[in-house]
This record gives structure tokens, C-alpha cells and sequence, in this order.
């Protein structure tokens, strides 16, 4: 999953209404170091994480940050 925004994003994943990945940036920056591109947003809050989800799990994402932030999620059976 990867989140952008100029400011910094808030992401909590749910498994069956339990959070169970919280991902938020330092609000001193030091999880990552960014700097400003001319193209906009090019690197944001990332993570690839391997998750055992139990027989007919829900899963829901919950993104708090600007309206103008843009991300992704993705699911794979493996």
C-alpha cells in the first residue's frame, strides 16, 4: 500500500473491525526524509506487508489527511 499527500497521512487497516496495522509518520519527519519534487507528490507513505487473514475475513482501510492525498491498497491471495 502507499499513501500521498503534502501532509502527513493517518492509516489504520482492519481485519473484522480490529486495527491491526497502524501507520503514521513522525510528525518530526523521521521515519522518512522527503523533499519537494517538481512533479508533485513522487514518494509518500509506503508499506508491503505479509498478512495471514483468517476464512471470510473483511478487511477496510481507513485513511485521515487532506483531501487531496492519493493511495493505493492492494490485496493478493497467495
Amino acid at each position: 500500500m502507499g499513501f500521498y499527500s503534502n501532509k502527513q497521512p493517518n492509516v489504520k487497516i482492519y481485519v473484522n473491525g480490529e486495527v491491526i496495522i497502524h501507520l503514521k509518520e513522525k510528525l518530526d519527519g523521521s521515519r522518512k526524509q522527503k523533499t519537494k519534487h517538481s512533479a508533485g507528490n513522487v514518494t509518500g507513505l509506503t508499506l508491503v506487508e505479509f498478512v495471514a487473514l483468517p476464512a471470510r475475513a473483511r478487511v477496510a482501510v481507513s485513511y485521515e489527511g487532506e483531501t487531496a492525498g492519493e493511495g493505493f491498497f492492494s490485496l493478493r491471495k497467495l
